[in-house]
């Protein structure tokens, strides 16, 4: 181990766990106060919209051909990638990682909208999981656009690399999906915690953790922030996750912002 491996390496992983501490800390401090992590939630609130009111009791029917329309379209996209381009390392980045999610998201609610339509029973485990899987995709969808159009372009294009940027392909999983998965949160009534911020930083340290065991076989960042070899490391990492603080609570207050009386209505619907 070089020497800058030997302390930034140590000073990072003792900082990344201290943060997904402090993220746990949040969890654990609402469930001190009686409120239960990871409620299931009711299927009006899985599959239920906020247009319910404005638009002829339809507002679920919109959601779900919405939700399919954004599961068929991301799945296309993603498959064509791969067509096209056949590249194996791109499941080294985090933005197909985000994308997969998202596909899989799109999927259950489609299923969740589906079965709550044909009033049918919603399963136990999609109750608990959809709603933590939208705040773990939004906020990440958020900061994955940020990083590439405020970081990484910038520094492609002095590279020369701008064609990975500017394509099909880059607008769809670096602004498409951003922008669908906020009409998202504008049609649906699913709950948005503070507390569930730890989900979205565990989801952020398990790639991190994979991209530096990979990095140990392939000798490859998948970004150069993400290199360790140099003090500046520090600044990077420290920098990235006040991001995803700053856009999950960009994500809440948004929810909080637009609809208080929903939130209020939800929490009462959910725990009492």
């Amino acid at each position: 181990m070089t020497p800058t491996y030997a302390w930034t390496v140590p000073t990072l992983l003792v900082g990344l766990l201290i943060c997904l501490a402090a993220a746990l800390g949040m969890l654990a401090a609402s469930k001190r106060r009686g409120i239960v992590a990871f409620p299931k939630l009711p299927p009006t609130c899985l599959a239920g919209s906020t247009l319910d009111e404005r638009c002829y009791r339809c507002g679920p029917l919109v959601l779900a051909v919405f939700r399919a329309s954004c599961f068929g379209w991301q799945a296309t996209v993603l498959s064509l990638d791969f067509v096209v381009h056949g590249d194996k390392r791109a499941f080294l980045f985090f933005t197909i990682w985000n994308f997969i999610l998202q596909i899989v998201y799109w999927f259950l609610a489609s299923a969740a909208s589906g079965l709550y339509l044909s009033r049918s029973q919603v399963p136990k485990v999609l109750r608990r999981l959809l709603p933590v899987l939208f705040e773990v995709c939004f906020p990440s969808a958020l900061l994955v656009s940020l990083i590439l159009w405020g970081i990484l372009t910038p520094h492609d294009v002095t590279k020369g690399w701008q064609k990975e940027d500017f394509n099909f392909y880059s607008y769809d999983m670096h602004a498409v999906n951003t922008a669908c998965l906020a009409i998202e949160m504008l049609l649906s009534r699913l709950l948005v915690r503070a507390d569930h911020f730890f989900c979205m930083l565990l989801w952020a340290f398990v790639f991190c953790a994979f991209a530096w065991l990979q990095h140990i076989w392939t000798n490859f960042w998948p970004y150069f922030f993400l290199d360790v070899s140099t003090p500046r490391a520090l600044l990077w990492y420290a920098a990235v996750v006040v991001i995803h603080i700053f856009m999950y609570a960009a994500m809440k207050l948004t929810y909080y912002w637009m609809f208080p009386t929903l939130e209020v209505s939800l929490v009462i619907e959910v725990w009492f």
